[in-house]
Parts: structure tokens; sequence; C-alpha cells
């Protein structure tokens, strides 16, 4: 009779640490109708983020551009303000990228980084006391500025009204 207890208690032991042991599992694709997406905008001279929407928790990244060229690339996910790099006057471009996983085999990255925001376009120009400032390009209004000379803005006069 013990060795019937015996083999029972074993077996239920089995189970119980088999149940125990197993973990969830989580689908690490991307939906095809999840469409993540973030707005970027200037504030001074600090490019604030939106909380991403539908965000299905892969690496964010800021991606910084000067004159075309990349310039940085900074991790966004734990921080929603990124400082502009003091690379002196010229055109910044930045955008919010999301981290896609591919699943290919090899030890190359599986996966590419796809940009899930507006392109933030920000003018660089020193002003009259030599401070860099920036400039949200897609803010700009017709009159207010307008001229680009040697890294610095100039203001453009008021156009007269047309002739009818």
């Amino acid at each position: 009779m013990t060795r019937c207890h015996l083999l029972l208690a074993a077996s239920a032991g089995l189970l119980f640490v088999q149940a125990s042991a197993a973990q969830p599992t989580y689908k690490l694709g991307v939906k095809p109708d999840l469409s993540p997406h973030g707005v970027l905008r200037l504030e001074g001279g600090k490019v604030v983020r939106s909380e991403v929407q539908e965000d299905p928790g892969f690496r964010l990244q800021y991606h910084v551009m000067k004159d075309g060229k990349s310039l940085a690339v900074v991790e966004a996910r734990t921080t929603s303000t990124l400082d502009l790099p003091a690379q002196g006057a010229g055109t910044y471009i930045v955008t919010l990228e999301l981290f896609y996983p591919g699943y290919k085999t090899g030890t190359v990255q599986k996966g590419n980084f796809k940009a899930i925001s507006n392109v933030l376009t920000c003018l660089a120009y020193t002003d009259a006391g030599g401070q860099l400032r920036y400039a949200d390009v897609g803010s700009l209004r017709g009159s207010l500025f307008y001229g680009l000379s040697a890294g610095k803005l100039v203001p453009v006069p008021e156009l007269p009204p047309p002739v009818k």
C-alpha cells in the first residue's frame, strides 16, 4: 500500500513542478493592423515626443541627421525629450524610429528600424549674440523668417498687398 501511495505522491509532485515551470508565451511579431505612431515637436532647443500610440514595446530611438548625414541615434524609450546636439548652424532632421524584428538565421541584426513619427525639420542658426538657436521649419510662417544668409536667419520685409 505504501508503494502505491508513494508512486501517487511522486507523480503528483512531478505534475506540480511541471505546471509551475510553465512560462507565458509572448508573440514577437507586430500585427499587420497595428500602426504605432508618435508626434515630435520642438520646444526651445529640445525635441519633445508624445506617447507612442499602439506601441508594441520594441526598441524606440531618435534618429538625428544634419544636412542629410546621420549625426546621432539616441535611445528614446526611457526619455521623452532630446537635446539637439550643438553641431553648428545647419538643417537638422529628427525622426522617431521603432525596431521591427525580422526572424532570419545568422549573426547579423535581425530586423530594421522604421520611422513612426512626423519628420521634424529644424533650422539651427546663430543669433546676433552668437547663441545657437533652433527654429522648426514646419512652423515658420510666410513673412516671419524666410532668407538664410551665412547661417543666420534674416527677416523678410513685409510685402505690399497685391494690386487688383
